[in-house]
C-alpha cells in the first residue's frame, strides 16, 4: 500500500489509469448514494473495487432529496411496517457512522382546528415509537400551541390546537454521498466521476466494460468479476448496455422542492403539513434556509435535468400560503429543483392506475447468472443496509486486497493560499477556501460540482450561486489549469437557469 491518493482531479486521472490495468472484483456503475454504499462496504471487506459515474457524484437523485434520514411516517398508512422499522434502525446506524453529516432533528406535525383524524394520527405516532425501540430516540409528545409557535414561528398565523413533536434525522445528501465515496477511495477503491460506461460484455468469468473519460475523451477497458448496476432511474438503460435480458423495471416519480429564506419561513424544527392534494409536504431548516417539498407524481420527461415547472412551484407556494396563512409571491422563492425517484415496479403495478405515492419503496437486489448485480429502488436512509444485502450475494474474493494504491484517508497534500478566508460574492456564506477544498478534497471538476453539490449554494439560493460563480471560477482555474474561466461561468449560468431558476407568473399562486 502506498501513500494516500488525493481525492481530486489528479487522483481521478490516476484512478482511471489504474482501472485500465487491474482486475476488479466489483465494478460499480453509478456514483449516487447506492453505488457509494456498495463501494465503501466492498472496500472495507477486501473486494477490489472500482466505481465510475457518468456525471458528477450525486448529480442525480442523491442530491435532490428532502435531506431527511427517517423512517417515513407516512408509509405506515400503506402498512409498510417492516420497511419503516428497518429505516428507523438504519437512522441510528447512519448517525453513528457519519456523526458530522447525519444528526437528529425535531419535527412538528401541527394539529389544525377541526382536524377529525387526530386519534388515528396519534396511533400512528405510537406505532412509530414502537418500531423505533432501541434506537435511542425520544418518544413523541403533544405540545401546546405556544410551544409549537416557539419552535416554528412561521405558524403564528395558523389556526392550531397544538402539535405533535417527534424526532427523525437530517443530512446533506450530496455531501454524504461524496464522503462515502471518499472513504471508499481511502480504502483503495478506484473511483472517478465523469466516466461513463458505454458497453459491457461478459467473456468467460469476467466482464469487459468499456468506459469513456468525459474530460479527456479517452476510452479504457475495465475487467471485473462482477458488474454492479447502481444507477437509479438509469437502471434499465444500463442493463441495455450489458446485453443481458432486462429484469428490472423502473417507474420514475418526480419530486420538487423550493427554498425560502429563514426570515420568510422561520423554523427551529422541521414541519410536516398537508399539501392540499391528499399528500403531505415537509418544511425543513437547511443551510440557513428552509426547504419545502416534496411532491410525488408520475414522470416521463428528461431524467438528466428534470427541472421544476411553473405549475409545480405554484402548487407548493399555494400549499405554503394556505397552511401558514401567508401571501408569498414567486419572488420569495430563492431556488427550486426537481429529482426523480427510481421506484421499482413488479407485476401490474406500473400500469394499473396505482399512484406513485402508494408504491412501495422497497429495493430490488438481485444477481443474475452473468454476474450482473442490480441494486435498484430503496431510500437514502437504507443505503447501508442495501449495500449489505447486495454484497451478501457476491462471493468473498479469493485474495482480498484493495484495487488501488491509496492507504488511509484520501488527502490533498496541497498547501493553502492567502485569501482562502475571503467570502464569495453574493451573500453566499461560503469562502474561497471552500471552493478550493471542493476541488482538492472533493474531486470537483466543474463549477456546478463545487457550487451545486459540494457547497449546496445553488440549492438554497440560485441568485447567490450566480453571483459567486466568477470568483469561484477563478479559484478553479488556478487549481485545474483553465486558461479562461469565462466559458465555465457561462455554462454554469445555463445550468442554474435550467435546473434551479424557473420563474413564475404571479397569477398562478393567487389563492
Amino acid at each position: 500500500m502506498g501513500e494516500a491518493r488525493p481525492f481530486s482531479a489528479a487522483g481521478r486521472r490516476a484512478n482511471l489509469t489504474d482501472l485500465a490495468g487491474v482486475e476488479l472484483d466489483l465494478l460499480i456503475i453509478g456514483g449516487g448514494i447506492t453505488g457509494a454504499g456498495v463501494a465503501l462496504l466492498g472496500s472495507q471487506r477486501g473486494y477490489r473495487v472500482g466505481l465510475v459515474e457518468a456525471r458528477d457524484f450525486a448529480a442525480g437523485t442523491s442530491s435532490r432529496s428532502s435531506k431527511l434520514v427517517h423512517g417515513g411516517i407516512r408509509y405506515l398508512a400503506q402498512g409498510e411496517y417492516g420497511l419503516v422499522r428497518e429505516a428507523l434502525q438504519e437512522r441510528r446506524r447512519l448517525i453513528d457512522l457519519f456523526p458530522d453529516l447525519v444528526a437528529p432533528l425535531p419535527f412538528l406535525m401541527p394539529i389544525p382546528r377541526g382536524l377529525r383524524q387526530a386519534g388515528m394520527l396519534s396511533a400512528g405516532f405510537w406505532t412509530y415509537d414502537l418500531l423505533s425501540r432501541g434506537s435511542g430516540f425520544p418518544r413523541h409528545q403533544r405540545v401546546s400551541v405556544a410551544e409549537a409557535r416557539r419552535l416554528a414561528p412561521a405558524l403564528v398565523g395558523s389556526e392550531l390546537r397544538g402539535a405533535w413533536k417527534y424526532w427523525d434525522a437530517q443530512t446533506d445528501d450530496a455531501c454524504l454521498t461524496v464522503e462515502v465515496i471518499r472513504r471508499a477511495a481511502a480504502g483503495g477503491a478506484l473511483v472517478a466521476n465523469y466516466a461513463a460506461l458505454t458497453s459491457a460484455e461478459r467473456r468467460g468469468d469476467r466482464w469487459l466494460a468499456e468506459v469513456t473519460d468525459a474530460v479527456s475523451g479517452d476510452s479504457l477497458t475495465v475487467r471485473s468479476r462482477f458488474l454492479v448496476n447502481a444507477t437509479g432511474v438509469w437502471t434499465e438503460q444500463v442493463e441495455g448496455l450489458t446485453g443481458t435480458t432486462p429484469t428490472t423495471h423502473i417507474r420514475p416519480s418526480k419530486g420538487v422542492h423550493v427554498s425560502f429564506s429563514a426570515d420568510t419561513l422561520p423554523l427551529q424544527a422541521a414541519l410536516i403539513f398537508p399539501a392540499g392534494d391528499g399528500g403531505v409536504l415537509f418544511a425543513v431548516p437547511w443551510h440557513g434556509h428552509v426547504v419545502v417539498g416534496t411532491t410525488d407524481n408520475d414522470y416521463a420527461g428528461d431524467i438528466v435535468s428534470p427541472g421544476c415547472t411553473i405549475e409545480e412551484e405554484a402548487d407548493v407556494l399555494r400549499a405554503v400560503n394556505r397552511f401558514f396563512n401567508l401571501s408569498l409571491r414567486p419572488s420569495a422563492v430563492l431556488s427550486r429543483w426537481a429529482g426523480v425517484r427510481p421506484l421499482v415496479i413488479t407485476g401490474r403495478s406500473g400500469s394499473d392506475g396505482v399512484s406513485t405515492r402508494d408504491l412501495s419503496r422497497k429495493p430490488q437486489i438481485q444477481l443474475d447468472d452473468a454476474g450482473l448485480l442490480t441494486v435498484a429502488g430503496g431510500k437514502l436512509t437504507t443505503f447501508w443496509h442495501m449495500a449489505e444485502a447486495a454484497l451478501s450475494l457476491v462471493p468473498q474474493p479469493a485474495a482480498p486486497g484493495a484495487a488501488g494504491t491509496s492507504a488511509g484517508r484520501a488527502a490533498s497534500g496541497l498547501p493553502s493560499h492567502e485569501g482562502d478566508r475571503d467570502r464569495l460574492p453574493g451573500q453566499a456564506g461560503y469562502t474561497v477556501g471552500d471552493v478550493r477544498r471542493a476541488v482538492r478534497e472533493g474531486m470537483a471538476i466543474k463549477l456546478e460540482d463545487a457550487l451545486s453539490r459540494r457547497l449546496r449554494l445553488s440549492f438554497v439560493d440560485a441568485a447567490a450561486a450566480a453571483a459567486a460563480a466568477p470568483a469561484a471560477a477563478e479559484v478553479m482555474a488556478q487549481e485545474l489549469g483553465w486558461t479562461d474561466p469565462a466559458p465555465h461561468v457561462e455554462r454554469f449560468q445555463r445550468h442554474l437557469q435550467r435546473e434551479f431558476a424557473a420563474q413564475l407568473p404571479g397569477s398562478l399562486v393567487e389563492a
